[in-house]
């Protein structure tokens, strides 16, 4: 039952989301006068004498974007003779140094490409010297930056996926799409499927896996600890924090626990643990999380991106996701007999978190004793297998 207090809300949140849309648009308008000033410093893809092989793939993304995306760096051999480049944050870069595959890994620094001229023009002048035959933005949500790196890379060819366009307004959204010479997969939501679907239509005739080994060189050693990731980049994504240390106090009674997350979330996490011996933490070194992921016995966590490593290594997970985005990234499309995704189904999904009621109810409605009650079903599983 919806409270007066909730309903007053709702009548705010409609007024502040007509303003909000306002100062987008005006925002929208000075960053499209960028790129239009940016477009003619570079010049009109004048610097291309020929295109040559190269096909680019465009990941502005967060971690559990690129995660998905690297679908295409354990899939290379689909491009047969094709010159193909991934780019991605420099933030990620790091995660790929064990790469085994054919496809050249380029990093950008979007923070410095944002506030640094001098570095953006020398970065779209890189690109244009390339001479690419094909530009792929696979970013789940474009915002200017990275619609401005595929459109201004000389490239023959310039495709993009539909996006959420949480960045953008409507009417530049659109402006931005009429650009491309084509949209793909506008049917598709979520964005698995939109990865897959891709590297097929570059080779029919391959079985496209989401894990080939070719990224992350990781001796696999299953290990007697469950890993728990209480955070995620979005406060309106997280399980209730008390909800977290209820739940890893019924756990830590008999499994050893390795708390994980970004170095902000240290002291959080240290409450958290409240000087459990059974429990440890991980902090900052992604590539030490992302082996403390692989060889844990289960995996519990919010829609994040160590969510999305879990399922890389197809071990038994528990994730927490509400409505926000719904089936844009969980739950899968297809099934995963070793996760289960819990949320509490409302009418309102798909709101993309701009939530109408005091707390996203879609999440806290999920109850202590239901993921508890999914913690002993997996684990039993995996000890009768």
């Amino acid at each position: 039952m919806i409270s007066n207090s909730e309903t007053y809300k709702k009548k705010i949140s409609g007024k502040v989301k007509f303003f909000s849309k306002i100062f987008k648009f005006i925002f929208d308008s000075f960053k499209y006068f960028i790129y239009l000033t940016i477009r003619k410093v570079i010049g009109n893809n004048s610097e291309v004498k020929n295109y040559k092989k190269y096909t680019v793939f465009l990941d502005s993304g967060k971690l559990g974007d690129v995660v998905i995306s690297s679908i295409i760096l354990e899939n290379d051999t689909v491009f047969k003779d094709k010159k193909v480049i991934f780019l991605v944050s420099h933030k990620y870069s790091d995660i790929f140094i064990n790469y085994k595959g054919s496809i050249e890994i380029v990093d950008i620094d979007f923070i410095k490409y944002k506030y640094n001229p001098i570095y953006r023009i020398k970065f779209l002048k890189r690109l244009i010297k390339l001479g690419i035959k094909e530009i792929y933005n696979i970013s789940s949500a474009r915002g200017f930056i990275s619609n401005e790196i595929a459109l201004l890379s000389g490239a023959k060819r310039k495709y993009s996926f539909t996006s959420n366009h949480i960045y953008l307004s409507k009417y530049y959204s659109k402006k931005l799409d009429e650009k491309y010479d084509k949209i793909l997969f506008k049917e598709e939501k979520n964005a698995y499927s939109r990865i897959i679907n891709l590297l097929k239509d570059f080779n029919r005739n391959e079985e496209i896996k989401i894990n080939r080994g070719k990224i992350f060189n990781i001796l696999i050693e299953r290990e007697d600890y469950i890993c728990i990731s209480p955070f995620s980049s979005l406060k309106e994504k997280n399980w209730n924090i008390n909800y977290y240390r209820e739940l890893i106090s019924l756990i830590s009674n008999n499994h050893n626990i390795f708390l994980i997350g970004s170095k902000k979330d240290y002291q959080k996490l240290d409450n958290l643990r409240n000087k459990n011996t059974n429990i440890n933490i991980e902090v900052g070194d992604l590539n030490q999380i992302i082996k403390l992921i692989a060889n844990s016995k289960l995996y519990i966590g919010n829609d994040s991106g160590f969510a999305h490593i879990a399922l890389k290594f197809d071990i038994p997970a528990i994730v927490i996701i509400g409505g926000g985005f719904f089936g844009e990234f969980f739950p899968l499309p297809f099934n995963i007999k070793k996760v289960r995704f819990l949320y509490h189904k409302m009418e309102c999904f798909n709101c993309a978190w701009n939530c109408s009621y005091r707390e996203s109810y879609c999440i806290s409605r999920v109850s202590v004793q239901e993921v508890y009650n999914r913690v002993l079903e997996l684990l039993n599983k995996k000890n009768d297998d």
